[in-house]
């Protein structure tokens, strides 16, 4: 079971670490910051390498490392979005609201 994980630990951690190149990229060459995008790449790439570690370890980690790791990547997530807007700040942000 821990090599599952492992496993599923790593497609995360590259899923991750895909999409936060395609949001730079994206910025950069297009014009357009899809926050969405900018968000979910440092969030699955810090998820990600928690589930590496934690299944790389003998003894399962306590719970608290666990919600640490969580936080540490909403806050990856929401520093990537404001790094990709403070460096282009001129590109069109694409973001999804249900304010209609």
């Amino acid at each position: 079971m821990k090599i599952l994980l492992f496993i599923l630990g790593l497609v995360i951690a590259v899923l991750g670490l895909g999409l936060t190149i395609s949001s730079w990229y994206v910025a950069d060459s297009e014009g357009r910051i899809v926050d969405g995008l900018a968000y979910a790449g440092p969030l699955l790439l810090i998820i990600g390498l928690w589930r590496v570690l934690s299944s790389a370890t003998a003894a399962t980690p306590p719970a608290i490392f666990r919600i640490i790791a969580v936080g540490i990547g909403f806050a990856a997530g929401f520093g990537n979005t404001a790094a990709l807007k403070a460096v282009f700040p001129g590109d069109q942000i694409i973001s999804t609201n249900s304010t209609h």
